[in-house]
């Protein structure tokens, strides 16, 4: 719900394509999280600490949603480009595949399709709520974002 909340934020201040472009986007995050909400009751608890995950993400979050709406957008831009780099090397190297079974090879090669079909928008909507922002202004909340999320999302994969 962050990265939907994060852009339905800036709804009223968007028109033409980029609108319709951050509905879409609405929409096809909420399908995606309807599916790892259903991933994840599939995972076996034993084995995976998918409870205590969920918690520290919505601590996260929560923290993330007190810092305003620039950081939460800001935070899914850099999200969306971390998930938009893996889905391009997930769906070039056919051998990342090799030994998965089909059902799961499937079902990543659309979740990477779908990382890449919206990596713009929160990118765009950003670039419009910003308009009036100096280069200088817009950078260091970007890279802000992205040097927290590096660090973050680096300890969370390692």
């Amino acid at each position: 719900r962050l990265f939907i909340d994060s852009v339905r934020n800036y709804r009223d201040q968007l028109s033409g394509v980029l609108l319709a472009e951050t509905k879409a986007f609405i929409a096809q995050e909420a399908i995606h999280s309807r599916e790892h909400v259903g991933l994840n009751a599939g995972l076996d608890r034993s084995h995976y600490p998918v409870d205590a995950i969920d918690a520290e993400m919505a601590k996260r979050f929560d923290f993330l949603r007190s810092r305003g709406p620039v950081a939460m957008l800001a935070v899914t831009i850099s999200l969306e480009h971390f998930t938009a780099m893996m889905a391009d090397w997930f769906l070039e190297d056919e051998t990342f595949w090799n030994g998965a079974p089909e059902d799961m090879t499937r079902l990543w090669q659309w979740h990477a399709m779908e990382e890449t079909e919206h990596k713009a928008v929160c990118f765009d909507v950003f670039g419009h709520i910003s308009s009036n922002w100096t280069p200088l202004q817009r950078y260091i909340v970007r890279t802000r974002a992205m040097i927290i999320s590096t660090v973050l999302f680096t300890l969370n994969i390692t």
